[in-house]
Order: structure tokens, then sequence, then C-alpha cells
């Protein structure tokens, strides 16, 4: 079953037939969900130093940097390569 076939089976079900327990269990467990996927986002300390110390690097100059543009006009090549 697809993700949209899914969700539209849960709506559906939601819509027609969840009652007030239900519908405060769903509620719970998307509460949590959320909470938890807020927390995958949130950089720790030692992630957060070395984000620093790339951004440091890159400021003075010892990180080899290159823009979008030059990033996508390599990747073009390297993908045309690859064809031949």
């Amino acid at each position: 079953m697809t993700s949209i076939q899914l969700r539209k089976k849960v709506t559906h079900f939601i819509e027609e037939k969840a009652d007030d327990t239900l519908l405060k269990m769903i509620y719970a467990l998307m509460k949590t969900y959320s909470e938890e996927k807020q927390n995958d986002l949130e950089l720790s300390p030692e992630q957060w130093a070395e984000v620093d110390r790339r951004r440091n690097e890159m400021r003075s100059g010892k990180a080899k940097t290159i823009t979008h543009p030059e990033l996508m006009k390599s990747l073009k090549a390297k993908l045309n390569r690859i064809k031949k």
C-alpha cells in the first residue's frame, strides 16, 4: 500500500468511525511523534562544535569551497563522462 493510499484510508476511518477515545490516542501519538522528530533536528554540543570548526576553516580559507553553480557544472561533467 502506498503512502497516499494509506493516508486516504486512515483519514477516511478517522472521519467516519473514530470515537473520542481513538481520537485522543491518535492525538497523543501524533504529539509524541512530532516532539521526537523535532528532537531529531536539534544538534548535540559536539555537532555544533564541528559546525563551528568547519565554519572557521571556511572563513580562514583553509577549507576548499565551491559555489552551487560550480558544483552543478562539475556534477554534470562527471555524469556526462559516466554516460559515455
